[in-house]
């Protein structure tokens, strides 16, 4: 599945500022075979207060080359794929 989200961070997951979308991201992900987030380098590093995943979900990152060096790293290490459009 392509997720987009509201944020998404080394330590803390996948996170959401809408608390209503939460049940439906949450099954969704426990669902699907693969998860590929879609972030832009907005969402890179941020961190919203409901928590829809943890990173051990996530097999590769979409964004942009103005996401930050660090926390791109930062996803590599954790062995998540990140791919720069």
């Amino acid at each position: 599945m392509f997720l987009a989200v509201c944020g998404i961070d080394a330590q803390n997951g996948i996170t959401s500022d809408q608390p209503f979308e939460t049940d439906i991201n949450i099954a969704m992900i426990k669902r699907a075979k693969e998860v590929i987030v879609v972030a832009d380098h907005t969402k890179i590093g941020k961190v919203h207060f409901t928590t829809i995943g943890c990173l051990s979900d996530v097999s590769k990152i979409i964004t942009d080359a103005k996401a930050s060096e660090k926390e791109v790293e930062n996803f590599r290490r954790l062995g998540i794929e990140v791919i720069i459009v």
